[in-house]
């Protein structure tokens, strides 16, 4: 059986936090392979914020955890390309949320409406709001 999985049951068994969720969410988790757990781009968007942001894991250890459930063979992950790209711009200092919207988009051909100034001088997939 293929499934979806919700942020919490990600973030119980990489976190730990709860160790009795944990414990479930790992043993149900390694039932799984080849790529048969979907995570939406949302969820690693809700893991990305809820790590960094609630637990106050560095940003670097935070997109090592993405990163690597990108790369965990049980997981087949939205928009995979776009996320990939988001991590590899990481590495030039810009922000993973902001550059997967804009990754997002570039699939489609799009480009993303920004204010953001350090997005519109180092990302091509922004442009600015005119005035």
């Amino acid at each position: 059986m293929k499934l979806a999985v919700d942020t919490n049951v990600v973030l119980r068994a990489v976190l730990n936090d709860i160790p009795a969720m944990g414990e479930a969410a790992r043993d149900t988790l390694s039932a799984y392979t080849n790529k048969d757990v979907f995570l939406s781009c949302v969820v690693l968007i809700e893991i990305f914020y809820v790590v960094h942001k609630y637990y106050k894991l560095p940003e670097k250890d935070t997109l090592d955890l993405i990163h690597g459930l990108l790369n965990d063979s049980a997981f087949q992950v939205e928009h995979e390309v776009a996320v990939r790209l988001a991590l590899a711009k990481t590495q030039k200092g810009l922000p993973f949320i902001d550059t997967l919207i804009g990754e997002i988009g570039a699939l489609r051909n799009l480009h993303t409406l920004t204010f953001d100034a350090k997005l519109l001088e180092k990302d091509k997939n922004f442009v600015p709001v005119k005035k």
